[in-house]
């Protein structure tokens, strides 16, 4: 275990108090060994300027050996009040340094364990995500007339998205670990506005090797025009510091005079995102990039644009604003 002496006792404020008592003392009876001729005996230099030394009274005698018998005490029963004592705060139990950060949760039961669910569903982050959108193709959106109203983009979105357990030493386990889509109305003629294709879970084990996926879906799930929303719930259980990977695929109808969004659910310090035109229009698209300028993006046929995103906290979305669609 690595011990930062320094940080140690500024956490430790009477640790430091007490070191330093203990060490003005060892001084004292230091002196008063040293006056009672008990150590360094026979020293001319001591015994030249310390006067009586050479004939100490008894009651000097007495005091220093008392003295020292209690210095010998203290730092025995110091030392073990400092080992029982040296747990880091980063060592203790979940539920012990909730404690001791909202001193009134200790004597209410539910307002602790709230507190630690909320406290441990923040220490599953993301170090980074992997996001692919492939836009694969483009329909005209027509009114019951048949004019054309609108266009409509086949995007397909692929997620690779890195997830860690920061705590020290304790479990992350949650059963609301999801993925959802919501998609805007549109009038698809098959009825079929999207598909989730995958939702997984890979866990590194030792070594950083990876177990087999879990998947969380059976099968390939549509999304009909009579249901727009698409809501999966799971559970999911890191060891401390233990990474897993989770996974998803889907794809979606999307109107392009609406904005599609991307939104982290947890925090993510960095995203990769590549954006795909894999149809025969020239695509002017606007993405919206939290904390930063939007970026214009012009992408050929089969050409695509990679660009990173920094750190991103949950609700904070990357945008997609389609501007035009240029037949080539």
């Amino acid at each position: 275990m690595e011990l930062n002496s320094k940080k140690f006792l500024k956490i430790n404020p009477m640790l430091r108090y007490s070191i330093i008592g203990l060490i003005a003392y060892i001084i004292w009876v230091t002196w008063w060994m040293i006056y009672a001729d008990i150590w360094f005996n026979g020293i001319l230099f001591l015994d030249s300027h310390i006067s009586n030394r050479q004939h100490p009274s008894d009651f000097s005698i007495s005091y220093a050996a008392s003295a020292f018998d209690s210095l010998v005490f203290f730092i025995f029963v110091g030392a073990v009040l400092t080992i029982i004592t040296l747990r880091r705060p980063e060592e203790e139990k979940l539920a012990t340094k909730v404690d001791f950060i909202f001193p009134g949760a200790e004597s209410k039961p539910r307002l602790s364990t709230f507190l630690q669910q909320r406290i441990s569903a923040l220490a599953c982050i993301s170090p980074k995500t992997t996001r692919r959108i492939i836009i694969q193709d483009v329909i005209d959106i027509k009114d019951e007339h048949g004019q054309i109203i609108d266009k409509a983009a086949k995007i397909l979105t692929k997620t690779h998205c890195l997830i860690e357990n920061i705590h020290n030493n304790h479990e992350y386990a949650t059963d609301e670990m999801s993925f959802g889509m919501t998609l805007d109305p549109i009038v698809i003629e098959n009825g079929i506005n999207g598909e989730v294709h995958d939702i997984s879970i890979t866990k590194h084990v030792e070594n950083n090797a990876e177990s087999a996926p879990e998947h969380q879906l059976n099968g390939t799930h549509q999304i009909l025009g009579t249901n727009l929303k698409y809501h999966k719930s799971f559970s999911l259980k890191l060891s401390p510091k233990q990474k897993a990977v989770y996974q998803t695929s889907a794809w979606i109808w999307q109107p392009i005079s609406k904005v599609v969004s991307f939104n982290p659910p947890r925090f993510t310090e960095k995203q990769s995102i590549t954006i795909f035109n894999e149809t025969d229009y020239v695509i002017s698209l606007r993405v919206g990039i939290p904390n930063d300028a939007d970026m214009e993006i012009t992408l050929q046929a089969n050409d695509n644009k990679n660009f990173e995103v920094d750190a991103c906290l949950p609700g904070e979305k990357v945008t997609l604003n389609f501007n035009d669609f240029t037949k080539q």
